[in-house]
């Protein structure tokens, strides 16, 4: 059987790891989100500023993802070179991934094809740092640590990798839960479809338990408190999650059709493969799962691939098979399918893409971020205001963001107020009674100096009464300061020293210092 890892699959890999390169720096300034994209960097800016997660700031997943972005940022400065070098990191990692599962056991042209997939699906659809996609590499780094040492020739070889694949797959529910806590059942239930599942079990508990104590030692201060924030998101945001229980929902990716058609391709060979049909079954759900319970709608190539990879296994230990019609039509269907799955994806890129040049038309001028696309209803005014921020605002006089523009703490160099949610969850603050008095207390508690907000802003607030759900009004402030209940507080204990466009900049009237 022909393998990958000679010259025509390493060039394979070369060469879709030098496009990924390419595309993500002529692509990934098309466009500046203040909440998704300025939130993951405010988010990191408070680790690095030293603040206590889950007290000093909400937050609604584990410690990895930040902790990895801070560290890009320390290493390549704030801005566009920490996004980019954070960016071909992951994906870059996830090719190589992809090719190390593949490399013993696929034929060039699959695994071309795998790599191909992989590339064009992975980071080009979302091409920002995230959670998401990195839970999902450090998914594919647990399946990879039980793959690439299938039939486990003995016990401690099984433990060995099975304390890997714990050791990743902790990282991944730290990363992002509704991804890494599936993943992390799944290869549970493949620990326990192996012959060796004792050893198995024994490693997957070992490397995930040292791999979340290490964490909670480390990076989660308060554990109370980490659970409060991870709970009260759950709560919030539970309609997601029976997103994937309807029939209707089956089809979507093509994830359990790719899964069905290796199964019947090995058919009645499977019993030879448990752990391989067991890690087909696996990745197939939380692909599926996450699919169902995420906002964005990353596409995963893993079940493909594991699907490819149970389905020359079966080859590589039966010539006859691999000459057979069953083994050609189940090749043929996962080629197939995998195409299928990729192609409107390909086309929603696209669409993305001119859509962006006709949405994001503001060019930002602030220096880390200087040439980055922005929509000009608050690109302009985030401009403006950094600047007022750093010629007007006292460095030691505090400053609330009451807005999506969390940026602006990284950017003007000031501490992120504490207390304060990072932005990125705000449709669910609605439905948390708890968080929202947490909040609204520590404002209460220290009235900050400044408050940049939102100024007669159009909302849709949540209502439970209205058959939507959500009704619209319109807001004297940003409808953070709504849901707060701090109309009041502002209008009286503040004045507005400068509007521009939808937004505007308090400073406290009683407050010592005059303004600049």
């Amino acid at each position: 059987m022909t393998k990958s890892s000679g010259g025509a699959g390493l060039l394979a890999l070369l060469a879709c790891l030098a496009v990924n390169a390419f595309y993500l720096q002529t692509s990934f300034r098309l466009q500046f989100e203040p909440m998704d994209y300025g939130g993951f960097i405010d988010l990191a800016w408070r680790f690095l500023q030293g603040q206590t997660p889950y007290v000093d700031f909400l937050y609604h997943a584990g410690p990895i993802f930040p902790l990895t972005h801070a560290l890009f940022i320390k290493t390549f400065g704030l801005g566009k070179s920490a996004v980019l070098a954070h960016l071909l990191f992951t994906s870059s990692a996830y090719l190589l991934l992809v090719f190390w599962i593949a490399r013993k056991i696929l034929p060039v042209k699959i695994t071309a094809l795998a790599l191909v997939l992989a590339t064009a699906t992975f980071h080009w659809y979302y091409p920002f740092p995230n959670f998401i996609n990195d839970a999902y590499l450090w998914g594919i780094a647990a399946a990879a640590a039980v793959a690439i040492s299938l039939p486990f020739g003995n016990s401690r070889r099984a433990a060995g990798s099975f304390f890997l694949c714990g050791v990743f797959a902790a990282l991944s529910c730290l990363s992002k839960h509704n991804i890494g806590v599936p993943y992390a059942a799944a290869y549970f239930a493949v620990a326990l479809s192996s012959r060796l599942r004792k050893h198995c079990l024994l490693g997957y508990a070992a490397g995930a338990g040292l791999a979340f104590a290490a964490t909670a030692v480390f990076f989660i201060p308060d554990l109370a408190a980490f659970y409060r924030n991870i709970a009260d998101y759950l709560g919030e945001e539970e309609r997601r999650w029976l997103n994937f229980l309807p029939l209707s929902a089956l089809g979507v990716r093509h994830y359990w059709q790719i899964a069905l058609v290796s199964a019947l391709g090995v058919f009645p060979r499977d019993r030879k493969y448990p752990e391989l049909l067991a890690l087909v079954c696996g990745v197939t759900f939380v692909s599926y799962f996450s699919h169902h319970t995420n906002t964005v709608k990353q596409i995963s190539h893993l079940p493909l691939l594991m699907a490819f990879g149970l389905l020359y296994r079966a080859a590589a230990d039966d010539d006859g098979f691999k000459r057979s019609l069953q083994f050609r039509a189940a090749v043929a269907g996962l080629v197939i399918l995998g195409l299928a799955q990729t192609q409107p994806v390909m086309a929603e890129i696209v669409r993305h893409r001119s859509l962006w040049r006709q949405i994001y038309t503001h060019r930002l001028q602030a220096g880390p971020l200087s040439g980055w696309r922005s929509h000009p209803a608050w690109g302009g005014p985030m401009d403006h205001f950094l600047e007022k921020i750093k010629r007007e605002v006292p460095v030691g006089e505090s400053l609330l963001l009451l807005d999506k523009m969390q940026i602006l703490y990284p950017l003007a160099e000031r501490k992120s107020y504490p207390g304060v949610l990072f932005h990125f969850y705000l449709p669910g603050i609605n439905r948390s009674p708890a968080q929202r008095q947490l909040m609204r207390e520590a404002i209460l508690a220290a009235p900050p100096d400044w408050i940049l907000t939102g100024y007669r802003v159009g909302a849709l607030l949540f209502d439970p009464n209205d058959a939507r759900g959500f009704r619209p009004v319109m807001l004297p402030f940003d409808e953070l300061v709504h849901v707060f209940g701090l109309e009041e507080f502002l209008l009286s204990r503040y004045k507005i020293l400068d509007v521009y466009g939808k937004y505007a900049l308090l400073r406290r009237i009683d407050s010592e210092t005059p303004a600049a």
